[in-house]
């Protein structure tokens, strides 16, 4: 059983209209949650951080679907170091 988000927001980037390729990331939430339990482990009592990346379409009938990932804490600071690196190459660019 999960707890509720403790923590939870949203990120805007573009809106699904103004996507200027086939595909292009529209909106990114994220929440923070702890696992009580799991089938394997009734005391489990691990945080996790729950990302819903939403991709929209480009064309006269766009769409936007999400793409949701689930990360331990540990895994969501290595994907955000990358995020980092790479924002930090495309301002070198």
């Amino acid at each position: 059983m999960e707890n509720p988000s403790l923590h939870s927001g949203t990120h805007s980037g573009l809106h699904a209209d103004s996507c200027c390729a086939a595909r292009c990331q529209v909106d990114v939430d994220w929440r923070v949650g702890v696992a009580l339990e799991s089938s394997e482990c009734k005391d489990l009592k691990e945080p996790y951080v729950t990302l819903v990346f939403k991709v929209g379409t480009d064309g006269p009938h766009s769409e936007v679907e999400a793409q949701t990932v689930e990360l331990s804490v540990a895994q969501f600071q290595e994907v955000a170091a990358q995020f980092k690196e790479m924002a930090r190459l495309v301002d070198l660019a």
